[in-house]
């Protein structure tokens, strides 16, 4: 008796230590904290010539101060440590009015991938949309707004569509694989079907998501698809957490801020 006792506090010391490990984490790091997803993807569409073709995908950087900048640096130093193809940015570079634009276009322009940077603009972009499309110029990056570019690679190549929000237009046809940047995931609702990959933001990985629970926090045109990857009537989305939440929300669970490495098969 007094055994089972012992081996029950004994477990239940192992959860409560848990339990404040895991509260502490995600009270004082889980705001900043980020790593590097790495998966891979595979289509029968997508030219052989892309096997290994690897892509950065980047989304809700969320500058607001100046340590913001600095910790984006950082992370662009990191990712400059890594062997990749191209860079997507899938919106949210600030949440409110732009900040040392030279340093952020200088720390974007680090970014050096041989086949192309593009970006797509999101809802906190579009309050100041010129200024932020500059510094995204600036840096080195194509921003697409419901445009298409042709990427060439080895002998082959995909289109890169680009879409803005609350966009209506169809994504164009194509008899080749097409992948997709979105700002929104919702939009995958209108775009599967005519897209083969969808790279998305916005919904911050749910902020608060617990395994067959979903997200605690939904923002609006991410209450269907807000966290990891879907796959319906041909297409796929993948939703990335973001490199940082918004400024209002000073912690995440179990949707680390991450920063997307795909690597085509």
């Amino acid at each position: 008796m007094k055994k089972k006792k012992i081996i029950r506090t004994g477990i239940l010391a192992i959860i409560v230590f848990a339990l404040v490990l895991f509260g502490g984490y995600t009270c004082l790091f889980s705001r900043t904290h980020y790593s590097f997803t790495r998966m891979t993807y595979s289509n029968g569409l997508l030219p052989d010539g892309f096997k290994n073709f690897k892509i950065v995908d980047l989304s809700d950087i969320h500058i607001t101060t100046s340590k913001d900048i600095d910790r984006f640096e950082q992370i662009v130093d990191e990712i400059e440590d890594q062997s990749y193809d191209m860079v997507v940015f899938t919106g949210d570079l600030y949440e409110s009015k732009p900040i040392q634009d030279a340093r952020v276009q200088k720390i974007l322009k680090k970014l050096q991938p041989d086949y192309g940077k593009f970006a797509v603009l999101g809802d906190e972009d579009h309050a100041h949309a010129e200024e932020v499309t500059n510094i995204l110029n600036e840096g080195g990056f194509e921003v697409l707004n419901n445009s298409a570019r042709t990427i060439h690679y080895r002998n082959s190549s995909f289109t890169l569509y680009g879409q803005s929000i609350n966009s209506q237009e169809e994504i164009p046809a194509s008899d080749g694989f097409v992948l997709t940047l979105s700002h929104y995931p919702d939009s995958f609702s209108q775009n599967k079907g005519h897209t083969h990959l969808q790279l998305s933001g916005h919904s911050n990985g749910g902020t608060i998501w617990f395994p067959g629970i979903g997200p605690l926090v939904k923002c609006n045109n991410a209450t269907t698809y807000n966290h990891g990857s879907y796959k319906e009537s041909g297409s796929e989305l993948i939703v990335s957490n973001g490199i940082a939440p918004r400024h209002n929300y000073h912690f995440k669970v179990l949707c680390e801020n991450e920063i997307i490495m795909i690597t085509f098969e």
